[in-house]
């Protein structure tokens, strides 16, 4: 899923439940939940390099970008507990930055960590048309959003 999806599910659980104790963790679950619904992607182990080579993929990204610059005026300075929250749900991706820089830039092996398996592997659905699906959610988490501020 897109950073906006990942930071738009955590500040609505932010928003609807207001407890650190139960927001944090269950922010953290959603990323992998999200990230197990088909989504946009490639299928499997082409890389950053083979996805940029599609236009589809930078519409994603100013998508993403325009949608987290609604997401911040919709919160506003007053709801930085659920942008908070939202940056932990969001969290589990600094893994491919890492993944790219390290691995797909440098050459070095990537990451053998359980956790980074896991979250491999439960991208089982990345496909162009998942774009569809990350638009309309986005759209309505961000209707979410702005019903609970």
């Amino acid at each position: 899923m897109n950073t906006l999806n990942h930071l738009a599910t955590g500040a609505i659980i932010a928003l609807a439940l207001d407890n650190p104790v139960l927001a944090v963790p269950l922010a953290l679950v959603s990323h992998f939940v999200l990230d197990g619904v088909p989504h946009f992607g490639f299928a499997g182990e082409e890389g950053y390099v083979e996805a940029f080579r599609h236009r589809l993929s930078y519409f994603s990204v100013i998508f993403d970008i325009i949608g987290t610059g609604i997401l911040l005026s919709l919160l506003g300075p007053e709801n930085w507990f659920a942008m908070a929250v939202g940056l932990v749900a969001a969290s589990p991706d600094i893994m491919w930055l890492y993944r790219y820089f390290m691995f797909e830039r440098i050459g070095k092996s990537p990451p053998n960590w359980w956790i980074a398996r896991f979250h491999v592997k439960i991208q089982w659905c990345e496909r162009q048309w998942g774009i569809v699906i990350e638009v309309i959610y986005s759209i309505a988490a961000l209707l979410l959003v702005r019903t609970l501020v």
